[in-house]
């Protein structure tokens, strides 16, 4: 009783506030919003990807307030070919988080309504993290502000905590590929003329935080549906083990990263999506039909 009544006191001092404000509660995503919207004085490629939080750009620690990543320099890479490059992210953690139509089409206003060109799907691989307490919004908060907190001690810290993982970590609940299938469907009803892209989810760095045998099971499940619904299969690129292209947690991308991944990814929009001709002295067989011009 003494306990209980201490603790109904302190809910009601500023001290509970204070700690709630600072501690477990999120910044503002620093991303949420970016976008990129296709020149309309040459051909483009305009891209939807729905996705976690594999697109933004982390150099030290994990933490919503970073910039966007690899898309950025996807749109580098294809203005030097004479590209235009449309972006837009809507965030989708795991396979059970996809939208509902209403929810895809009233984001999709935010860049004039139209159908995207190239629909990325980077889901599946989250589900192979070990954890210890779980991912609820108060211990991501806590996560995500102790970590900028210490600084570059994050670092020693992250590969502490993976041996930790390794031996006491569990894993999330498995899921299967049928909440995919059915949204797959759905864009095809909603946006026929736009291709679809399942994502192979990217390896962890540091070996421990990710069960390496889930990982490559949800792989494969995960290009059997491509094959299944007739979508492309775009291969991850290989970042190589260690944290050399990679922020502290050993699994997102810092600049050097970023910049890798949005160069593999933006050759193989431009091998996929414009015509063989695209790039003066590096011939294509096969090439994709071409991007709408805008």
């Amino acid at each position: 009783m003494i306990v209980r009544s201490a603790y109904e006191r302190f809910r009601r001092t500023r001290l509970k506030h204070w700690v709630s404000r600072t501690f477990f509660q999120r910044p503002d995503h620093g991303a949420a919003l970016w976008t990129l919207t296709p020149p309309d004085d040459r051909p483009s490629i305009d891209v939807l990807r729905l996705g976690a939080c594999e697109w933004q750009e982390m150099n030290g620690c994990h933490t919503v307030t970073a910039p966007a990543g690899y898309p950025r320099y996807m749109a580098e890479e294809l203005s030097r070919h004479g590209v235009g490059f449309g972006f837009q992210n809507i965030f989708v953690w795991n396979l059970e988080d996809f939208p509902s139509e209403h929810t895809l089409v009233k984001r999709r206003r935010r860049t004039g309504g139209r159908p995207p060109d190239v629909i990325l799907l980077q889901v599946g691989g989250w589900v192979a993290m070990r954890h210890v307490f779980g991912f609820g919004h108060r211990i991501v908060a806590l996560r995500e502000n102790f970590s900028r907190w210490v600084g570059p001690a994050i670092w020693p810290i992250h590969w502490v905590i993976v041996q930790l993982l390794r031996w006491f970590g569990r894993g999330m609940p498995e899921q299967s590929t049928q909440p995919l299938e059915e949204f797959v469907r759905l864009l095809r009803t909603l946006w026929p003329q736009s291709r679809i892209v399942i994502m192979q989810p990217w390896r962890d760095g540091l070996e421990g935080a990710f069960d390496e045998a889930r990982l490559e099971r949800v792989s494969a499940a995960l290009r059997d549906a491509a094959e299944r619904l007739g979508c492309e299969w775009l291969p991850a690129p290989d970042f190589g083990p260690g944290r050399r292209l990679r922020c502290s947690n050993g699994f997102n991308l810092n600049e050097a990263g970023s910049r890798f991944a949005g160069a593999r990814y933006a050759d193989w929009l431009l091998d996929r999506c414009m015509p063989a001709d695209r790039r003066p002295g590096q011939p294509r067989s096969g090439a994709a039909e071409p991007a709408r011009a805008r």
